[in-house]
């Protein structure tokens, strides 16, 4: 994949898959749907989602639990009632 592969390079602490996975973006389409197959917009899409890692691990928050509520309705985690 060459976002991977951009992220990769272009990580703030070597490469690393924590810091800018466009896969999300790519999959899930947030928040659009990007061709996972082309270079088009991939090193604007790489900056951007490394940004919004840096921006959860400052608010050290959890990376996991933070990217699942950007690709999915924070009512699905919510118990009922």
């Amino acid at each position: 994949e060459q976002g991977m592969g951009l992220a990769y390079a272009t990580s703030p602490i070597g490469a690393s898959h924590m810091r800018g996975d466009p896969a999300y973006i790519e999959i899930l389409g947030v928040p659009t749907l990007i061709d996972p197959l082309t270079w088009e917009d991939k090193p604007r899409l790489v900056k951007d989602w490394q940004d919004v890692f840096c921006i959860i691990d400052s608010a050290g928050l959890c990376v996991f639990f933070s990217v699942r509520n950007l690709c999915t309705p924070t009512k699905d985690i919510l118990p009922e009632g």
